[in-house]
């Protein structure tokens, strides 16, 4: 899975010195569609919640004796005044951040949201489950599962290739002969498993197939 990474920081929270804070908790909300949509792309102070959500994960960051935070992770940080960490992010996302203060009391308000923060969009990432088997002479049906990453944008089509293998040679990877190049749209399809039936090989051959899915972005 393709990660980003965010450095999220805040002012240190205040605390009476003899209930000194423990560590944060910091909150990443995934926007939906729906918020944005909503929204225009303004998501302040709304509710994070489904619809207007859609994941969240939380992680901890310990604070040191003194006041500075890390506890053997390289992704917390202490500077100019603030305390930080590094979290993970998918491409083509639009995110906002939440943190709370721990004490040996229990767990402070959530903080007002961050800013809308939008990671760049990229082309889907690999399909899966490819899978093909004869359907007639000179015919295959190839089926296959779009990909877990769509980039941030929707599938709009998807790029089946044949190759042809040439036989007898010894290269490695074998010697390919393109046969099949088709654009197939995602439109309408099953959202779980799609399935495209290549006519016209030869009865004898041997191919390759391949199947990649295209957003806004490219393949």
């Amino acid at each position: 899975e393709r990660q980003l990474e965010a450095r999220v920081s805040w002012a240190p929270s205040t605390s009476p010195p003899d209930c000194p804070v423990l560590a944060y908790r910091v909150h990443t909300h995934c926007l939906s569609a729906t918020a944005l949509h909503a929204c225009g792309g303004h998501f302040a102070d709304g509710p994070l919640k489904p619809p207007w959500v859609e994941s969240s994960c939380s992680q901890a960051v310990p604070v040191l004796p003194g006041g500075g935070v890390g506890g053997g992770s390289d992704n917390d940080f202490a500077e100019n005044g603030q305390v930080g960490t590094v979290v993970e992010l998918k491409v083509g996302g639009a995110y906002c951040f939440e943190v709370q203060a721990i004490n040996r009391h229990g767990v402070s308000r959530s903080s007002p949201q961050s800013e809308v923060v939008w990671t760049p969009s990229a082309p889907p990432s690999v399909c899966r489950g490819l899978v093909a088997r004869r359907s007639g002479p000179g015919a295959i049906l190839v089926s296959w599962q779009p990909p877990d990453d769509c980039g941030g944008f929707p599938v709009i089509s998807y790029r089946l290739l044949a190759f042809r293998l040439q036989r007898g040679n010894t290269v490695e990877p074998p010697l390919q002969h393109e046969v099949v190049n088709l654009e197939i749209p995602a439109h309408g399809g099953n959202p779980f498993w799609l399935r495209h039936v290549v006519t016209g090989l030869e009865a004898d051959a041997e191919y390759a197939l391949d199947v990649r899915a295209a957003n806004a972005c490219g393949l």
